[in-house]
C-alpha cells in the first residue's frame, strides 16, 4: 500500500519513467557505464591503482633527486679539497693527531631509513 501511495504522490506520471527506463538509448548507456567502471581494462579501481602508483614513483623521484643533489656536492667537495673529505667521510688522520668524531643524529636517522 505505501508504494502505491507513492506512486500516486509521485510529480512525473510513471508512463515516462518506463518509456526512458526502457527506451534502448538508455539501456546502451547504462550497460556501457556499468562495463567502463566494471570489466573494462581502464576500470575505476585500476585506475586508483595506477595513480597510486604514480604519486609513489613522484615521491622517489624527489628522493632520489635530493640524493643527487648530495652526491653532486661530495663530487664538488673531493674534487676542491680532498683531504678535508677523506677526513669527514672516511676518518682518516695524519699520524699523532687525536680525532674526536661527533655525528649529527639527524643525519644518522635519514641515512637508515634510506
Amino acid at each position: 500500500m505505501q508504494v502505491k501511495s507513492i506512486l500516486e504522490k509521485w510529480p512525473f506520471p510513471p508512463v515516462k519513467w518506463r518509456k526512458l527506463v526502457l527506451n534502448k538509448y538508455a539501456i546502451t548507456l547504462l550497460a556501457f557505464l556499468i562495463w567502463m567502471i566494471f570489466f573494462d581494462q581502464s576500470r575505476v579501481t585500476r585506475q586508483w591503482m595506477l595513480s597510486e602508483t604514480v604519486s609513489n614513483l613522484e615521491q622517489e623521484k624527489e628522493d632520489y633527486q635530493d640524493r643527487i643533489e648530495e652526491v653532486k656536492g661530495d663530487i664538488y667537495d673531493l674534487e676542491r679539497n680532498k683531504e678535508k673529505f677523506a677526513r669527514e667521510k672516511y676518518f682518516l688522520h695524519l699520524k699523532g693527531e687525536e680525532v674526536f668524531i661527533m655525528k649529527d643524529e639527524q643525519k644518522k636517522e635519514k641515512t637508515q631509513s634510506q
